[in-house]
C-alpha cells in the first residue's frame, strides 16, 4: 500500500525506481491498484458523489431536450427510468413531433410576427422573407 501511495504522489523513490522506470505495470497490479484507491476514496474525497449517476441524468435531460421537451416538462423520476421505459418516452415524444410528417396543424409555411419569430425560430422553423406589415413568412425547416 505504501508503494502505491509513492506511485500515485509521482515520486521517484527508492533504487527500485531505477528498475521499474517506463516499464509497463502488469494488469493484475493496474487492478489491484484501482481496487485499493476505490476503497480509499471516501477517504480521499471532499464530498461523496454518485458520478455515474449524475453523468447518466445529465445525458438523459440533454436527450430529452433534443428529442423536444421543453426544460420544465422534463420532471426528476424521468432521469430515473429503466433505459427501455426512457427510450419508450422519447420514441412517443419524436413519434408525435413528426406524425404529421413534421407539420404543425398541417401547415409547412405560416405568417408571424416580428415578436414571436424569435420563439419559432427556437423550435425550429426558418425565416424565408419579411413583410410590409411587420410581419414574416418562416416554414418549417
Amino acid at each position: 500500500l505504501r508503494d502505491y501511495r509513492e506511485f500515485w504522489m509521482g515520486h521517484k523513490g527508492d533504487i527500485e525506481h531505477r528498475y521499474t522506470l517506463n516499464k509497463r505495470l502488469p494488469e493484475d497490479l493496474i487492478e489491484e491498484m484501482r481496487s485499493a484507491y476505490k476503497r480509499a476514496q471516501r477517504f480521499l474525497q471532499t464530498r461523496e458523489t454518485n458520478a455515474k449517476e449524475d453523468v447518466v441524468a445529465m445525458l438523459r435531460k440533454q436527450l430529452l431536450l433534443v428529442a423536444g421537451f421543453k426544460p420544465e416538462e422534463i420532471k426528476e423520476e424521468q432521469l430515473k427510468l429503466s433505459d427501455e421505459e426512457f427510450q419508450e418516452l422519447i420514441r412517443k415524444k419524436l413519434s408525435s413531433a413528426f406524425a404529421n410528417n413534421g407539420k404543425t396543424n398541417g401547415m409547412r409555411q405560416k405568417v408571424a410576427s416580428l415578436e414571436e419569430l424569435d420563439k419559432y425560430l427556437e423550435q425550429g422553423w426558418e425565416f424565408v422573407t419579411m413583410l410590409p406589415n411587420n410581419k414574416a413568412i418562416i416554414r418549417l425547416a
